[in-house]
């Protein structure tokens, strides 16, 4: 490089090359200090998404538990339904015996009373004398047979009702029974939905996790929040990977007016320190 021997010295034949190089030079610092300046912004943006992201994660995970409690109510609601069921069915089950026994001893009193009208009649025709009192025995009986008849009838239709009042709760049971497999079906979609997203968010975490929630191998794309150093980390199927970079390089700044000079500008990312 020339010397410069101030005004009216004699010039030497390089200063003006000396002078563009060292004007590239800073033309070249400049342009790396723009772009060291654009890459902390990229990484500050980076930043706000994975924070978007846990965000996200964790409303979905509300989501999950919520439709869990959904379904394990109808599930409890369901099961209540077919006691309920079950219940009735054993009512009209009493029922039903209870006429058939009614049933029973109206036919037991029909007999009777066919029975006590023969005698009746065999005692008017064996005495003329007690022709009357026989006569009204016999209307008597047959007033009990015709009484016994409508108790006979009225035990069988309230058989047929508690028949058909049966397989009414029958219909019940099955309805409740179904409604119980489907509580149970959504219940059983609800948890699938909520193990595979855990086994996609990991949650909070101090240190790199081996495995899943569930002690399963860990899949590709996996997320975690590491609480030791606040920040994001993803799985690539061998290693965990910082989801935001934590370090700035910067090259050729000018310092003080010098070419060639390293200019080192220390960068907070995240809690980290980067320098150049």
């Amino acid at each position: 490089m020339a010397i410069y021997r101030g005004p009216g010295g004699s010039p030497a034949s390089s200063t003006d090359a000396t002078l563009n190089a060292v004007t590239e030079k800073a033309n070249e610092a400049a342009t790396s200090a723009q772009n060291a300046a654009t890459s902390e912004t990229n990484a500050a943006t980076s930043a706000t998404a994975a924070a978007g992201s846990a965000t996200t994660a964790s409303n979905a995970a509300q989501t999950a538990i919520d439709s869990i409690g959904s379904a394990t109510a109808d599930a409890n609601a369901a099961a209540a339904s077919a006691s309920q069921a079950a219940t009735s069915a054993s009512n009209a089950t009493s029922s039903e015996n209870s006429a058939a026994t009614s049933a029973t001893n109206s036919a037991t009193s029909a007999t009777a009373s066919a029975t006590s009208a023969t005698a009746s009649a065999t005692s008017a025709t064996n005495s003329a004398t007690s022709a009357t009192a026989s006569a009204g025995s016999a209307t008597q009986a047959g007033t009990s047979a015709t009484a016994a008849a409508t108790s006979a009838t009225a035990a069988a239709s309230s058989a047929t009702a508690a028949a058909a009042s049966e397989s009414g709760v029958a219909a019940d049971a099955t309805a409740a029974a179904n409604s119980a497999t489907a509580a149970a079906s959504s219940a059983t979609s609800a948890a699938a939905s909520f193990d595979s997203f855990d086994d996609r968010y990991l949650g909070s975490k101090s240190s790199d996790p081996s495995v899943d929630n569930d002690g399963n191998s860990l899949i590709t794309g996996a997320l975690y929040f590491n609480s030791t150093n606040d920040l994001m980390k993803v799985y690539d199927s061998s290693s965990w990977l910082q989801v935001a970079p934590t370090t700035i390089t910067n090259y050729n700044a000018v310092d003080g007016g010098f070419a060639n000079s390293t200019y080192t500008a220390p960068q907070s990312i995240n809690g980290g320190t980067a320098s150049g």
